[in-house]
């Protein structure tokens, strides 16, 4: 693992008052695999099988990383006007942004904070007009359990510090 999701996880728990929130993150995403009938991992995760697994990271255990196989995603872009032919309800991209930032965590403003998400999405609502309360469904990547709760609190989901109840509230699935 990464010395950067060590950190991370360490100085998440200042955000967090239980630093084991991250575990809820595991299962949430266990039972949304159990729906993936293409991925050859499948788990039965408790609570408690995730507070247990083998220490990766502390405060990351097995079970908070994702395996190397895990995951896929693909968009087919084209014109409106063609987009038809291929769907009967076609996906119209309204804003898109873009970020960049450092991967040395000594380079970083806050190490709980990814930038370049913060920056993107600013440009994104921005171009389409929008604020995060009027996003339904968002899509976050996921490698460590940790990494979403920065994400969910990046894109201005959630106030900052307050993703790890958002994952307890089941705000997030």
């Amino acid at each position: 693992m990464p010395i950067k999701e060590k950190k991370v996880g360490l100085i998440n728990g200042k955000f967090h008052p239980c630093p084991k929130r991250h575990y809820c993150v595991s299962t949430q995403s266990d039972e949304n695999n159990k729906i993936n009938y293409i991925d050859p991992i499948k788990y039965d995760i408790s609570l408690e099988q995730a507070i247990i697994a083998t220490p990766v990271a502390y405060p990351l255990g097995l079970l908070d990383c994702s395996p190397v196989t895990d995951g896929a995603a693909s968009i087919v872009l084209c014109a409106a006007d063609k987009a038809k032919k291929y769907i009967d309800k076609p996906v119209k991209i309204i804003g898109s942004g873009q970020g960049s930032d450092s991967l040395a965590l000594h380079g970083r403003r806050d190490i709980c904070t990814l930038d370049a998400t913060v920056h993107a999405a600013k440009m994104a609502y921005k171009q389409a007009n929008l604020k995060p309360k009027d996003i339904d469904i968002a899509e976050v990547h996921d490698c460590f359990t940790i990494a979403e709760i920065c994400a969910i609190e990046d894109l201005g989901f959630v106030k900052k510090g307050e993703g790890g109840k958002a994952i307890d509230n089941k705000i997030t699935t």
